[in-house]
């Protein structure tokens, strides 16, 4: 996808708009006229509603709820959060100035309050107390679609005080400790996360988490459900390929499949472990200062400096999680990969550092 720097509005035949509203007071929820696809989901504990008048836009939205704790909404719950698409004719203008912030598939821009997400031939706009609109070329573009699902997706769970964080997160089979593994892709997460699966631990998941500020500490609950496995990983854990789902680089997998029983629905934040990849043989953990630590979740976490309406809040819940838990750098060796218990062994001495 090239990542454009300016929107042309005669060069796009129609264009389709995502509304994402937070509804403060659910008993007063407005009727909407959007019939032609609706359907309820509950992501921890929220009800969300999307509907479209074109039903087109519902696959590249089923492909991020498939693989996500994103479930379907069985009961007669009125939504707290509601994402509409429609057709539209009017594309927004970037500004000029003001903060910049390069994404995986684009670059968002924050200026005067309101945020703008430009990916491919695409936008999202996020603005205070209007709903967050998603503006695209193509309703057949499903891939486009999730991703900006995703995005809106994050942004309105901000809205709720759950905040997303890229990590694999585990609990230790003796005592319980809660793990969370936190790095950029590529880092060995997901290796990590099939290693100590494999010799007890109890996952949630290998990619990313919602944090949650509760009465009793902080919680962690999973977002994605499915693990996203390279064939390297795949081949040193003994995973067959066939018929496996992909993207371009990895292999999509049910973790229930290969380990039953094992899912845990949330843990509390014991250690927080940022794994980097080194060519050595053997692998180390080195202690890492709350300073430090911090600095690394908000390498991760962008949107604690960049959303101006939630940002305050979620800093906060960063800054309450470097201090209410140790942290490790994680020097990873090819023994993670080569010895199947040697991750298991190596963390193990987490709560004897």
């Amino acid at each position: 996808m090239k990542r454009p720097e300016a929107f042309s509005p005669f060069a796009l035949r129609y264009l389709v708009t995502a509304e994402v509203t937070l509804q403060s007071h659910p008993s007063e929820k407005t009727h909407h006229a959007f019939t032609h696809w609706q359907q309820h989901f509950d992501v921890d504990g929220l009800r969300l509603e999307v509907c479209a008048d074109d039903d087109r836009v519902a696959a590249g939205v089923y492909a991020f709820t498939r693989s996500h704790w994103v479930e379907p909404g069985l009961t007669s719950e009125p939504a707290v959060v509601a994402i509409h698409f429609q057709f539209n004719h009017r594309l927004p203008t970037l500004p000029v100035g003001g903060a910049r912030l390069t994404l995986a598939h684009g670059v968002a821009h924050v200026a005067d309050q309101t945020i703008y997400i430009a990916i491919a031939d695409a936008a999202l706009v996020i603005e205070p107390d209007a709903p967050l609109r998603i503006c695209l070329a193509d309703a057949d573009d499903a891939a486009l679609i999730g991703i900006l699902f995703t995005h809106a997706l994050h942004a309105a769970l901000r809205r709720a005080q759950r905040y997303e964080l890229h990590c694999a997160a585990l609990t230790a089979p003796v005592d319980g400790a809660g793990v969370l593994f936190i790095g950029d892709s590529g880092s060995g997460k997901s290796t990590l996360t099939m290693r100590l699966a494999a010799q007890g631990w109890r996952y949630l998941t290998d990619d990313s988490v919602l944090l949650r500020d509760k009465a009793d500490g902080l919680r962690v609950v999973p977002l994605r459900r499915k693990f996203g496995l390279t064939p390297q990983t795949l081949q040193a854990c003994g995973v067959a390929e066939t018929g496996l789902p992909s993207s371009d680089d990895k292999r999509f997998i049910e973790p229930a499949n290969l380990f039953p029983a094992r899912h845990a629905v949330q843990l509390a934040p014991r250690h927080l472990v940022f794994p980097t990849l080194t060519h050595a043989a053997k692998s180390r953990l080195a202690p890492l200062t709350q300073a430090a630590a911090m600095m690394r979740l908000l390498r991760q976490s962008p949107w604690a400096c960049f959303d101006p309406l939630t940002g305050r809040a979620h800093l906060q819940c960063l800054t309450q999680l470097a201090q209410s838990a140790r942290s490790w750098e994680l020097q990873a060796g090819r023994d993670l990969l080569e010895v199947p218990e040697a991750a298991a062994v190596l963390l193990g001495e987490l709560n004897h550092a």
